[in-house]
């Protein structure tokens, strides 16, 4: 009964607004002189009043992210101009990546550290959520995973995420389904996250109105071009292949994806360079600047708030108002004044304003929030090697155990955890849970989770005692903040 109890509280509790910064729901340009000058003010369907949207998505982490596309990408650029306005400053091309945490910091040198995840992301690319294990699908349903498993992939994948992205504070708010499983749209929503709730018409429409989310048809994902070397050469290999001809619509979403890329110099790089350096050269900044290049969550969070944004003409200036909750998202402003202006009155700190005749595009510092539920928020509070007996100093409530894995354990293994909490009563972490979905097998640097929430309250904990294996080279112990 606690158990079920529990539950319930964890999606009561999902579905309460964020805390922090949601407050920070509306933005005024103060000016009495606007305000009496403009004729209307409009939320631009994209970021920087651009025309189409590209995204480039990388999906598993691989460390070519790192190593080969950023320098690529960080060579092109558009501008923060809208088209056929000058003066605008240079943005570089930017990527995504999909990341599963199971393999995050194992040890595995073809993959992404959290340092090195945190410095691509520094410099403005995306991290989108793919869930914890990578486990399940969506065409075999013995491998179907069941509601409990799809609440502990979310609620874990956006926990850790959150935890060493952003110590906890923000947490991520796109999601790739891992196999193409959309049996984890219903709830996602819950746990902070959505996808691409995008109009399919051959492609991405930012602009038609999207079909609501039905689980049983897998058509109703967004369209991602599967750009793997593989799928590539099987289609004819030409440089420009599933990209919009003659060019993309106004509106439209090109979503790029790959798992890899190759090494520098290899025949599939240098496709990736012609692809890209021909779409920065005609529609970036020595094109006609038509493109807004982002991270994937970028676009999806402008699309999702720019739709339910409200902005207007009031007695002290210009103002845009959000929803409270929205996601965390710059807006750009298209003011139309009714008769010219001198000289613009001084913008807002953090705001980014031009100019063309009797047209003003502002783009705004980010509005809404994306503050990590209280209910997520967790972090290791013991962590090092390996041991079979960890005495705590102090009672701590244990939410979870991670074990690095690095070799086969043999066939049969099962780990046992057991804990003693402080009244010397004992209980046992439900390894079978995660079991029945992700067997023990042979692993080389995976952060294997074993979770009691959020299936039941976190017990106080001061000793954990764990089953031998020279497999086991790490341990941390997760407990809720």
């Amino acid at each position: 009964m606690a158990r079920n109890l529990y539950y319930t509280a964890c999606l009561t509790a999902a579905l309460l607004p964020c805390t922090g910064s949601c407050k920070d729901t509306r933005w005024l340009w103060e000016s009495p002189e606007l305000a009496t000058t403009a004729e209307s003010v409009t939320v631009e369907p994209l970021k920087f009043g651009k025309s189409w949207a590209y995204a480039l998505e990388f999906d598993d982490g691989g460390i070519f992210a790192r190593d080969v596309a950023e320098p690529m990408l960080g060579r092109l650029g558009f501008t923060d101009a809208p088209p056929g306005v000058p003066g605008g400053r240079k943005m570089p091309f930017v990527a995504s990546m999909a990341i599963y945490p199971v393999v995050i910091d194992g040890g595995n040198n073809t993959l992404l550290t959290w340092e090195q995840i945190r410095a691509l992301r520094a410099k403005g690319w995306g991290v989108s959520n793919h869930s914890y294990w990578h486990t399940g699908n969506h065409w075999e349903p013995k491998d179907f995973l069941d509601e409990a498993q799809m609440r502990r992939e979310l609620f874990w994948s956006q926990a850790v995420f959150a935890h060493f992205l952003s110590d906890g504070r923000e947490i991520l708010r796109r999601f790739v389904y891992p196999s193409g499983d959309y049996h984890y749209g219903p709830f996602l929503a819950e746990y902070g996250l959505n996808t691409t709730p995008v109009a399919i018409r051959n492609g991405n429409s930012l602009t038609a109105t999207p079909a609501a989310f039905d689980a049983g048809s897998k058509y109703l994902l967004a369209n991602r071009n599967n750009m793997d070397a593989g799928a590539w050469d099987k289609r004819g290999g030409d440089d420009m292949d599933s990209f919009p001809q003659p060019r993309p619509e106004p509106g439209d979403f090109v979503l790029d994806f790959t798992h890899g890329m190759g090494k520098a110099g290899e025949p599939n790089v240098l496709r990736w360079e012609r692809r890209l350096g021909r779409i920065s050269s005609e529609f970036g900044a020595e094109g006609d600047d038509s493109l807004w290049c982002g991270s994937t969550a970028e676009i999806v969070a402008y699309h999702a708030v720019a739709t339910t944004a409200r902005a207007g003409i009031e007695k002290g200036g210009i103002f845009v108002e959000v929803p409270e909750g929205s996601f965390k998202t710059p807006l750009t402003l298209r003011i139309r004044l009714a008769r010219p202006l001198d000289t613009l009155p001084p913008a807002p700190s953090g705001a980014i304003v031009y100019r063309k005749g009797n047209e003003i595009w502002v783009t705004t510092p980010p509005l809404g929030s994306d503050a990590t539920p209280g209910f997520l928020r967790a972090k290791p509070v013991h962590a090092g090697p390996f041991e079979e007996k960890i005495v705590l100093p102090r009672a701590v409530r244990l939410a979870g155990v991670r074990l690095l894995q690095n070799g086969s354990p043999g066939d049969g293994f099962v780990p046992e955890i057991s804990w003693v909490a402080i009244d010397g009563s004992k209980g046992r972490v439900p390894v079978e849970n995660i079991l029945q979905w992700s067997p023990m097998k042979s692993r080389w640097g995976n952060w294997l989770l074993f979770p009691i929430v959020p299936d039941q309250p976190a017990p106080e904990v001061v000793e954990l005692n764990f089953s031998p294996s020279p497999n086991f080279k790490g341990v941390e112990l997760w407990s809720p903040e």
